[in-house]
């Protein structure tokens, strides 16, 4: 197993990412711990899934079977061999696959749980980052928003949830995306960055039931200096970690 570096000391977890292009930040571990408080049902699938870092992180907390699906090829490398190192071949499989082709790879109402950290800017939006991994990940060139929401729908179960990671600042563009997509918000968290006024991201939960009540979580408070995952973050994966472990001693 690998050795958790400094880009992730939370756990037993070591994941491995490029030395440079696209290296995952905070949202997807707010997005993993958030999950993992909501106690989402499996099987999960992973849209645009990176290095595996979601997927990891609910799988070493007990979770599974999980599918991450990630179109670029280095990305996707790095997914295999974090699932390999970290011993957990036995709940996640990765496919190296386009998602716009969602109906060809999964069959409908396939899972009970999804889980997205989207590209968050419109493609044309704001400038390009040159890298190419960082673009793909930051702009909607490989997959948008509209067909994200449109594959939740098709490929979430009638009582399953998508958890979805987003700018606050852009609510009401996802908001719009998934009622477009006969989806609704079943759920927000809004997090803020430590001291400011207004939050930086929010978590979803996007439901297909066509009006379900809104359930309003209590906002997270993150440091923007110091430790790179924040405590909230650190103590629900600490907790489910620990939680496996005297449960399941067998486990990786």
């Amino acid at each position: 197993m690998c050795r958790p570096g400094p880009d992730f000391p939370v756990s037993d977890l070591g994941l491995r990412q490029p030395a440079t292009g696209y290296r995952f930040g905070l949202d997807p571990l707010i997005l993993a711990a958030h999950v993992l408080h909501a106690r989402a049902k499996a099987p999960v699938l992973d849209i645009g899934t990176g290095n595996g870092v979601i997927a990891l992180l609910l799988a070493r907390c007990g979770v599974g079977p999980i599918t991450g699906v990630e179109i670029q090829d280095e990305l996707y490398g790095y997914a295999v061999t974090n699932v390999r190192e970290n011993g957990l071949e036995n709940r996640v499989r990765m496919l190296k696959a386009d998602f716009n082709n969602y109906k060809g790879m999964f069959e409908p109402r396939a899972f009970r749980t999804i889980v997205c950290n989207p590209p968050f800017y419109p493609k044309g939006s704001g400038r390009t980052n040159p890298s190419g991994t960082k673009a793909i990940a930051r702009h909607e060139i490989a997959l948008n928003l509209s067909v994200i929401m449109q594959g939740i729908r098709y490929l979430l179960t009638h009582n399953g949830i998508a958890f979805m990671v987003y700018p606050a600042i852009g609510l009401n563009r996802l908001t719009r995306a998934a009622c477009e997509a006969g989806l609704s918000v079943a759920g927000l968290r809004m997090v803020f960055p430590m001291g400011a006024a207004t939050a930086s991201i929010v978590v979803a939960e996007i439901s297909t039931r066509p009006n379900p009540e809104t359930r309003v979580y209590t906002p997270w408070y993150v440091p923007v200096q110091g430790r790179r995952i924040p405590p909230v973050v650190a103590e629900i994966l600490e907790e489910c970690n620990a939680a496996r472990q005297d449960t399941d001693p067998g486990n990786p």
